[in-house]
């Protein structure tokens, strides 16, 4: 699925107004709409969206894969699943200790959270989804990071 929500961050950005978008790349509401539901549109209109802002279509639109675990897909957007999420943190934690003397691999991992019955979307985890889960809050550490990097490099207004 696909999300506009880079572009209403766009056009905050750059102050202009949905109305203003609309009238200037020529779309009438419906179309908007659309947009504002994560529905499809042509891909003229996502080129005079481009063009108009002068941006990337990165800035316009995202793919949203099927959320990872711990996360569920809201209008387009990844939000926090809590449920899911306290596993995550379990994972996480647990695979803390890869690096100290307890040495936990994600088969063992696997291990603790069948064996005291935590599941997976209705199932038992298996050494892939417990590796996936420990990749995927990693890369969101390393995504937040980089934002923060980002921001803090830009200057002033």
């Amino acid at each position: 699925m696909f999300s506009f929500k880079p572009l209403w961050v766009t056009l905050a950005k750059k102050g202009i107004t949905k109305t203003e978008f609309r009238e200037a790349i020529g779309i009438g509401t419906t179309q908007l709409a659309k947009m504002g539901k994560d529905e499809n549109v042509s891909m003229d209109i996502l080129d005079r969206t481009c063009t108009f802002l002068d941006v990337d279509l990165s800035e316009v639109v995202v793919h949203v894969k099927d959320a990872p675990f711990g996360y569920k897909v809201e209008s387009g957007e990844l939000k926090v699943e809590q449920n899911q999420a306290k596993v995550v943190q379990l994972i996480f934690e647990l695979g803390k200790f890869t690096s100290s003397n307890l040495s936990l691999n994600e088969y063992e991992i696997r291990d603790l959270l069948n064996e005291f019955g935590i599941p997976k979307n209705g199932a038992e985890f298996n050494y892939e989804s417990v590796k996936e889960v420990i990749i995927e809050r990693a890369r969101e550490i390393l995504r937040v990071r980089a934002e923060e990097r980002k921001e803090s490099e830009e200057p002033d207004a």
